[in-house]
């Protein structure tokens, strides 16, 4: 039976949806279903454990220690029992090869995702794409799709994803409704601030928040202040344009020696990617702030004043 099949027959194992009733395996407690997309790129076959995986594939980014397993695990209440679905179509790799490459991976993560935290009850692998229908009708469980091949952008509304297929035109693309989370490509360092911060929260019924949808919230792209589409398209980016208006804000108040001084003589020097890492921390820490409603300029303001009191 290939993985696509099982992944359809462990989504009919707990919906009865003609009867309307959940078919329960493990007590009472609910469940949560973790999505992944692209999580077998720079995969190298024979790696059949963690120690022999390749440290620039996603699997390793997975499955290391404060990776993005154990940092998505954190953020699940503790009274969840949770599964987690793997899929990646392998794009490049054929025939034998890439059923070899399926299987190993399956035993990969099947082995060490339920080993890492006791809440973990399943874990698989499929290279059939996620069925984006079944996820957003019938997921009657919550559930987050952590999309690290980026196969979503994002519209005007939280909770309204684009599959970017790249076979249709953009007016004949379709919405869907679903809980999806892209925090960039995971060694970057922006990619991790992000990611150990609330990249989404549970309410005490099970609906997530992510921090897509507050940033969608804050509407600042609104006063053409921040670049709509590169927002909807890649929302990591709110930490290069904060940077940006912070280093433009810097050279308009302070003189050229004095900038050098304090921060570095060029725009990638390691100051500026350590200050970039504090203003993406102050962004996050802000976001999930309920007290917090704080406009465009005002958070440039908290930017400016926490920086240039640090620094």
């Amino acid at each position: 039976m290939n993985y696509k099949k099982k992944y359809l027959k462990y989504k009919n194992k707990y919906l009865n949806l003609k009867a309307g009733s959940i078919n329960r395996i493990l007590d009472d407690r609910k469940e949560f279903t973790i999505y992944t997309t692209g999580i077998g790129y720079k995969y190298t076959q024979g790696s059949t454990s963690f120690e022999d995986l390749n440290p620039d594939s996603l699997a390793f980014y997975w499955l290391k220690p404060d990776g993005i397993l154990d940092n998505v695990l954190k953020l699940i209440l503790p009274n969840y029992i949770i599964r987690i679905v793997h899929s990646d179509i392998l794009f490049g790799e054929t025939g034998e090869g890439r059923k070899i490459i399926e299987d190993e991976l399956h035993k990969l993560f099947s082995s060490h995702d339920t080993r890492v935290d006791t809440r973990v009850v399943s874990s698989m692998f499929t290279t059939g794409e996620l069925i984006f229908e079944l996820i957003a009708n019938y997921n009657l469980d919550s559930y987050i799709i952590i999309d690290i091949a980026h196969i979503f952008t994002y519209t005007d509304i939280p909770k309204r994803v684009v599959y970017k297929s790249y076979d249709t035109t953009i007016e004949n693309r379709t919405i869907h409704p679903l809980n999806v989370v892209y925090f960039g490509y995971p060694p970057d360092s922006s990619s991790q601030i992000i990611l150990r911060s609330s990249i989404f929260k549970i309410d005490d019924e099970g609906n997530i928040t992510t921090y897509i949808d507050k940033l969608l919230g804050l509407n600042y792209y609104s006063q053409e202040q921040l670049d709509h589409n590169q927002i909807l398209n890649d929302p990591p980016y709110i930490i290069y344009h904060f940077t940006e208006k912070l280093r433009k804000l810097l050279n308009k108040h302070h003189p050229i020696e004095i900038m050098k001084q304090r921060f570095g003589d060029t725009d990638t020097s390691p100051r500026w990617k350590e200050i970039s890492e504090t203003i993406g921390n102050i962004i996050m820490s802000i976001l999930f702030n309920q007290e917090l409603n704080v406009s465009y300029d005002e958070l440039l303001n908290i930017i400016y004043t926490q920086i240039t009191r640090i620094y």
